[in-house]
């Protein structure tokens, strides 16, 4: 795994949920707070112990709702340039796979 883009995905996740919190665009921004803090705990423990594997799949299934309920809400109006939303997504996703792949020993295609 490569903790420098680990680090650029909760980067990046922070930057769009910040953006989606101060836009006015997105009315509806649900349990964000709620995201962030748990992202922000995931965060920490991964600057001390280096690992995904902390991350549990209770909290992981919740931020996946949360986050595509805010991208569906929001994917058909969203402007092009400030598309928070969408990012928020795709940053999930890739740190999921990250942690899929540290979980399973590297194994990506495992089902």
């Amino acid at each position: 795994m490569d903790y420098k883009e680990v680090d650029l995905r909760f980067l990046k996740i922070f930057d769009n949920i910040d953006n989606i919190m101060s836009n006015e665009f997105y009315k509806d921004k649900g349990q964000l707070l709620k995201v962030r803090e748990i992202f922000e705990q995931w965060y920490e423990e991964f600057k001390l112990k280096k690992t995904l594997k902390t991350i549990s799949v209770k909290e992981l299934e919740y931020l996946d709702l949360e986050i595509t309920d805010i991208f569906d809400m929001y994917i058909s109006t969203e402007p092009v340039k400030s598309n928070y939303a969408e990012r928020l997504l795709f940053n999930l996703d890739i740190l999921k796979e990250m942690w899929k792949e540290e979980m399973l020993g590297g194994k990506i295609n495992v089902k």
